[in-house]
């Protein structure tokens, strides 16, 4: 998976965070739309965050980094490392 901001796949260096409208993006761009105006106000739905609500205080995706683990895995293990010989 991916975030739908910069279009990077969430790794450990790129969390894929939640916010409370069910939104899901990786916390550098999170970090930039704080900076930007000291709260987070969602890119795809418009609803402001609390100014309290820090990028990095923001629950973890753990569905989205998962699967974008197992398609990291599956690009480095290539397109034919699950097929039989015969």
């Amino acid at each position: 998976m991916e975030c739908p901001m910069c279009f990077e796949f969430y790794a450990q260096d790129r969390v894929a965070r939640n916010l409370l409208c069910g939104h899901t993006y990786c916390t550098p761009c999170l970090e930039i739309l704080y900076n930007v105006s000291k709260r987070i106000e969602c890119p795809l739905c418009r609803t402001k965050h609390d100014q309290n609500m820090k990028p990095h205080n923001l629950s973890k995706n753990f569905v989205a980094m998962d699967l974008a683990s197992k398609h990291l895995d599956e690009q480095q293990a290539g397109p034919f490392n699950n097929q039989k010989i015969i």
